[in-house]
């Protein structure tokens, strides 16, 4: 009878993890081969895959560029604090990396190991918000267009940030760190939405006038009213 139910209880796992293994080549298959625009056709045709042009690998180049900058930075900003008692030169020069963009007042960072975090709260969220818009990008927007959100959007997710930084200078109120790690996490998300369409254009621009007629699309970047 033991034996019976673990027949059935392996039988069933089997089950659901072959499902589970399908779903997930046929969302790898789907993400490939979506875009006709992104693609040329003949190879692989059984599976829906289509082989990339040469441009398109540089699409991707930028986009991973991008993304590995924000881990990058998240990652330094909390490395800073973990190495200085164990590093600490290295710990010192992360921390000057990011003086010029943050006055790194202690009382405004968290403490990670007893040591400040090489940016304050609201930058924080900042950077935090970039890694999170950036991992979100593909979701929103094809890698190919060139297009930028609308002004009204990024007034919506910029108003917090300005208007809480501005009552805080002067003096209207104190908020306290999770308000300002928020307002720099909605701006953050933003601004992926601006850079790696700019980028693109920039790159795609470029190869267009070296090559001429060489992508197999060309949009200029749009700019909405």
């Amino acid at each position: 009878m033991l034996g019976q139910q673990n027949r059935f209880v392996n039988g069933s796992y089997n089950q659901r993890a072959g499902k589970a293994t399908l779903s997930v080549s046929r969302v790898l298959v789907f993400f490939m081969s979506h875009s006709d625009p992104l693609t040329n056709t003949g190879v692989s045709a059984s599976l829906g895959i289509h082989k990339m042009h040469k441009t398109d690998k540089k699409i991707i180049l930028i986009y991973a560029l991008t993304l590995g900058g924000a881990v990058l930075c998240l990652a330094t900003i909390f490395l800073a604090p973990f190495l200085k008692s164990r590093m600490p030169l290295v710990s010192d020069f992360i921390y000057a990396i990011y003086s010029p963009l943050c006055h790194q007042n202690t009382s405004r960072c968290f403490l990670l190991f007893g040591f400040p975090l090489a940016v304050c709260t609201r930058c924080l969220g900042v950077y935090g918000g970039f890694l999170l818009g950036t991992c979100c990008y593909p979701l929103f927007r094809d890698l190919r267009t060139q297009s930028l959100p609308r002004k009204e959007v990024l007034i919506a997710l910029s108003l917090p940030i300005v208007i809480d930084t501005m009552g805080n200078l002067f003096r209207f109120w104190m908020t306290d760190e999770w308000i300002r790690l928020l307002t720099g996490l909605l701006w953050g998300c933003i601004l992926p939405f601006f850079l790696i369409p700019g980028l693109m254009d920039m790159v795609l621009n470029k190869i267009s006038k070296e090559k001429p007629g060489s992508l197999p699309f060309n949009q200029p970047l749009e700019i909405p009213e």
